[in-house]
């Protein structure tokens, strides 16, 4: 029996700030090609746009959910999350974007990545890691609870992670 263990463990309470705003300056971006203003992307969440500069802010996955289904909404082109993941460098990362950068081999990038992947952003879906037969295997859990936004927040998150890997 292979081991999964959870690398990114979500709080209990959906409203708590514990969400940076990392990735959505990405998803932003994207939008505003479309025409879609970032006023209109955070409205009715309860988060400001000016957020998008505080590399502090923290928003509650509530909110990050609610910026999801706006963009869902908003969206002129169905497959806006892996435009929007795709969009992102590795300076979107911060701090983790630059310690990934300097290991020496992809492999230490991913064991780096594995131990500090709360330091990499926020995540809606709680997500699990095992290595089996020398492949590494990243699952989320918890899927069900997105409903309609499973498919955008899939194709976001690994076409965020594709970007950062590459």
């Amino acid at each position: 029996m292979l081991i999964s263990k959870i690398i990114s463990p979500l709080s209990d309470d959906i409203d708590a700030p514990t969400q940076s705003m990392l990735g959505l300056a990405a998803l932003a971006a994207e939008l505003a090609a479309e025409g879609v203003s970032v006023k209109d992307l955070f409205a009715r969440t309860g988060a400001l746009p000016s957020q998008l500069e505080d590399p502090h802010a923290r928003i509650s996955r509530r909110q990050r959910l609610a910026i999801y289904r706006n963009a869902v909404a908003l969206a002129k082109r169905t497959d806006i999350g892996l435009l929007a993941g795709a969009r992102q460098r590795i300076s979107d990362y911060g701090i983790y974007g630059y310690a990934m950068v300097s290991s020496p081999t992809f492999g230490e990038a991913l064991k780096f990545s594995i131990e500090h992947i709360t330091q990499a952003g926020s995540t809606v879906l709680q997500i699990s890691y095992r290595v089996e037969n020398g492949t590494a295997i990243l699952r989320s859990h918890g899927t069900q609870s997105l409903g309609h936004l499973l498919p955008f927040v899939a194709e976001f998150w690994r076409s965020s992670m594709t970007a950062l890997f590459s």
